[in-house]
């Protein structure tokens, strides 16, 4: 995990081997109950990928489509992390997802900091729709570290309310300070990607939690009205998080009254998801391969006489779309499958639908599968929550 926010090598590196010992613990014979328990899942990845290999052969850059493809591999190979992953204990699982927590704390930290010292300049930036930058390490992109710091808010607050008999008081407060940080820094830095599917999280995993413990009912209620108050109390102490809710707003406008959608963000995606759908018509059953997207978009572009200027012309931003103009509609059904296992094989725990609805979230608004620090962590996480404290020996107790 701590490959996220330093090199993109080690991530590499770490990803493969992670993925070479599931496979080795396979060949020797061992207990492959994930893969058993999960094989519509292998179904849904299995064809996913073969997909996009067929898509080679028609695709006319291929050296493009063999770098796609190639980053692709470790989300299609998602079972045998599932494989690794289900041989932690409780105690190790416990120990990966606080380091991930706090990772995240110092990542967003430094970028807050580098925000206040140079806030003048950001904040007319921000009016225009530009990202305030993750500084820490190599530099993760903006919109998949605020996934990530969302997916390490819904963590810290289910470990801070659920477990503080496995936490300890010490560790319990400090674990508290941080994920309040976490969501600070979640605010400050404003993506709206990580902050909506913050906020779906939380009340998709309130609720969860809520039926699940009907005792609960008025702690729900009281979390309910603190996530409808905290963007109030955001948007009155942040300056970041007011400018990024007035270019909302001024988006919305251009969307409703059709006005000229250059240099507005949600304008210019859904023009791209227009873009996109055509693409899609053209070749619904075999896309237009894994090399080609950009190509065929820009050409679509000018088929439909768009308003954006060629700088503005945008990929899909869409990762269900770009699927779609990659391998046709059957991609799509696949993509979606994955998530159906998930949503239906985990209703009954919270923290995995909260953090699975996240991503859901995530894909209508951002290509995920085109950037290597989301794909390492669907791979990483999405097995990573399906079985986190599913060791029931000793939750009880204090493990530090």
């Amino acid at each position: 995990m701590a490959a996220f926010f330093v090199s993109q090598a080690l991530m590499s590196l770490s990803m493969g081997l992670l993925l070479m010992m599931g496979v080795y613990t396979l060949m020797r014979g061992k207990e492959n109950s994930y893969i058993t328990s999960h094989l519509l899942l292998v179904f849904a990845l299995s064809g996913l990928l073969l997909l996009h290999l067929i898509s080679l052969l028609y695709t006319t850059n291929m050296e493009e489509g063999w770098r796609k493809l190639l980053l692709k591999v470790p989300f299609s190979l998602l079972p045998f992390m599932g494989v690794v992953i289900s041989k932690l204990n409780s105690k190790w699982q416990l120990h990966i997802l606080l380091w991930f927590i706090y990772l995240v704390y110092f990542t967003g930290t430094c970028s807050t900091v580098v925000y206040m010292q140079y806030k003048d300049f950001f904040d007319p930036l921000i009016l225009q729709a530009k990202p305030i930058p993750i500084v820490f390490g190599y530099g993760v992109y903006h919109i998949q570290f605020s996934i990530l710091n969302a997916i390490a808010c819904l963590s810290g607050l289910w470990l801070w309310f659920s477990k503080r008999g496995m936490l300890g008081n010490g560790l319990w407060v400090a674990l508290g300070c941080f994920t309040l940080l976490n969501v600070v820094n979640l605010h400050v830095l404003s993506a709206r990607t990580g902050l909506m599917g913050f906020y779906i999280g939380v009340v998709v995993m309130v609720v969860r939690e809520g039926l699940k413990r009907k005792t609960y009912y008025s702690y729900a209620i009281i979390g309910l009205m603190a996530m409808l108050l905290m963007p109030f109390l955001a948007y009155m102490v942040s300056d970041s998080f007011q400018n990024r809710v007035i270019n909302t707003m001024e988006d919305v406008d251009t969307i409703i009254h059709a006005k000229n959608p250059n240099d507005k963000s949600i304008a210019m995606r859904i023009e791209a998801w227009k873009t996109s759908l055509d693409v899609i018509k053209d070749a619904p059953l075999s896309g237009v391969g894994l090399g080609d997207l950009e190509e065929q978009l820009m050409l679509t572009y000018e088929k439909r006489g768009t308003l954006l200027s060629p700088f503005n012309r945008k990929l899909p931003h869409n990762q269900f779309l770009e699927t779609g103009i990659h391998v046709g509609l059957i991609g799509i059904l696949l993509l979606l499958l994955i998530f159906v296992v998930f949503f239906t094989q985990y209703k009954s725990h919270a923290l995995m639908l909260g953090v699975i609805s996240i991503w859901f979230f995530s894909f209508f608004f951002e290509s995920m599968l085109e950037r290597q620090v989301s794909i390492a962590a669907l791979t990483y996480f999405l097995p990573f929550f399906s079985l986190f404290l599913t060791d029931n020996k000793n939750q009880d107790q204090s493990i530090f």
